[in-house]
């Protein structure tokens, strides 16, 4: 018996790895672009990475225009926070991979396992940046400027979202 040895990816590697292979797609090359049977409004397809919740619904005009039909999704687009606090989006959908199979629908195993690998990968991601900010000092600084606005009730420029 031979065994294999596998090389641990870091986080970074992992999401360089994701968005180098978004930018080889699009929603409708996607594996998991789905066939809408309902026809939502005229939609033919719909994400089965984004879930039921608010789900995302495509024309065939809409797959045809665009390498990517939709600007924002809970678990495929994502943003990457500066050291300013500012975000930069990350285009392209960190979701995607090439269709490979015709005909899956929301409830297959493949398409389940992708929402886990998204799920995870963003605990992952947020994990990191905790750990890299608290290595730099960054978390101190946050928690103090916290700190100062709670006891001071300084509220002024400060963003719910």
């Amino acid at each position: 018996m031979t065994t294999i040895e596998i090389k641990d990816k870091s986080v970074p590697e992992i999401l360089d790895e994701r968005k180098a292979l978004a930018a080889k797609g699009s929603c409708k090359t996607c594996q998991f672009c789905i066939p809408d049977p309902n026809e939502y409004y005229g939609t033919t397809h719909y994400c089965g990475i984004q879930g039921s919740v608010n789900p995302i619904h495509f024309t065939r005009e809409e797959l045809d225009q665009e390498q990517y039909s939709y600007g924002s999704c809970n678990d495929g687009n994502w943003s990457h926070t500066e050291d300013d606090g500012s975000s930069k989006p990350i285009y392209g959908c960190l979701a995607y991979i090439p269709r490979t199979v015709e005909g899956v629908s929301y409830s297959d195993a493949v398409v389940s396992r992708q929402r886990a690998f998204m799920h995870c990968l963003a605990e992952a991601v947020n994990l990191h940046c905790a750990i890299g900010d608290v290595r730099s000092g960054k978390a101190q600084a946050k928690l103090d400027e916290l700190l100062r606005r709670l006891n001071t009730g300084d509220f002024s420029g400060y963003s719910l979202y």
